[in-house]
């Protein structure tokens, strides 16, 4: 498991020339959606040559198929984020307990897709 994401948060994050290498490796990518990482990540997969590359946006998944566990919010996130705006739902779902799980679990699933010899390790 590589992170893109070590050293700046997904809203000014541009990518590097690393990023691209990883991109040209991993069997899959994984981002949050909802508008927190689209515009960074559809760049990384512009160019990318990596005809094998699965992904798996992860908020987006959960908006539809277990939308309870989106967190709604007023649109303007506030000070703490410098006034920018986050839509009909809060995007930073990671910081939620049942949220977490959830990603968790779609996350398990995912790998089980790709490497199903080691499924029922991943749903563990």
């Amino acid at each position: 498991v590589l992170c893109m994401l070590t050293t700046q948060g997904p809203h000014d994050y541009d990518g590097s020339a690393t990023d691209h290498f990883m991109l040209r490796e991993a069997d899959l990518l994984i981002s949050n959606g909802l508008g927190l990482d689209d515009t960074f990540v559809s760049r990384m997969l512009q160019n990318n040559r990596n005809t094998s590359l699965k992904r798996l946006v992860v908020g987006n998944v959960i908006e539809q198929k277990n939308h309870d566990l989106m967190v709604h919010g007023k649109g303007d996130a506030g000070p703490e984020h410098k006034g920018h705006m986050h839509g009909a739902h809060d995007p930073h779902i990671w910081l939620g307990i049942p949220q977490a799980i959830e990603m968790t679990k779609l996350i398990a699933e995912k790998l089980g897709e790709i490497d199903s010899k080691k499924k029922d390790d991943y749903k563990k």
